[in-house]
């Protein structure tokens, strides 16, 4: 829950990565906003916070049309559109993935984290807890993506993040490894 979260996060226990997990629309990068608006009006929450979350886009009928990246500063750009018509762009279900956006907009903000004891920055710019929401499929497209996502996941740095429930039991390899990190 969302106060969980909030909690662990705040006391800076132990726990350095929490990952919400559920079906898609089951409101995942919603809580992620909400901790993420929370702790950003929290007077005492010293810590700085990188990374990105994504972001339904609806069409004008209230059909959704595709996904933004958005990062923690704000900057957006677009993950995935319902686009049939884009040869060439790689596809997941209906949406096609724009990678290159994705990949100049989300990789920065997993940049640099130091591993774990190296005394160097905690995380993207100095970040101590950093934001990754989500580690699926169409993510997944971006081949520095998940590398990155490892190297965050050794340093010293607080991960909250979104992993995908296996559709079908068809898990994938990489959220399989990241759920059976300590």
């Amino acid at each position: 829950t969302q106060s969980h979260a909030l909690t662990y996060i705040q006391m800076n226990v132990k726990v350095r990565h929490i990952f919400l997990t559920g079906v898609p629309g089951v409101g995942k990068s919603t809580l992620v906003k909400r901790v993420l608006d929370r702790l950003q009006r929290t007077k005492d929450f010293p810590h700085t916070i990188s990374g990105f979350y994504t972001e339904e886009v609806r069409s004008d009928d209230g059909e959704r049309s595709g996904f933004d990246v958005v990062t923690i500063s704000g900057r957006r750009g677009i993950l995935s559109r319902a686009d049939a018509s884009t040869p060439g762009m790689p596809h997941v279900g209906k949406y096609a993935v724009h990678v290159s956006a994705f990949e100049t907009l989300a990789l920065p903000e997993l940049k640099a984290p130091q591993p774990a004891g190296a005394g160097g920055p905690q995380g993207a710019a100095g970040a101590q807890l950093v934001v990754i929401d989500e580690i699926g499929k169409m993510e997944l497209l971006c081949k520095s993506f998940f590398p990155a996502v490892q190297q965050v996941l050794d340093s010293d740095v607080v991960v909250l993040g979104t992993i995908p429930v296996p559709k079908f039991g068809r898990s994938l390899a990489e959220v399989d490894a990241v759920s059976r990190r300590p």
